[in-house]
């Protein structure tokens, strides 16, 4: 696996965090 691979699936995967994470913080308002 490439570098460039690595680092677009850690964005993936932190973006993928903080929209559930904004998910919940909507449900708890």
């Amino acid at each position: 696996m490439s570098e460039q691979e690595r680092q677009t699936r850690a964005e993936v995967k932190q973006s993928r965090k903080q929209a559930i994470l904004e998910a919940l913080a909507l449900e708890l308002e």
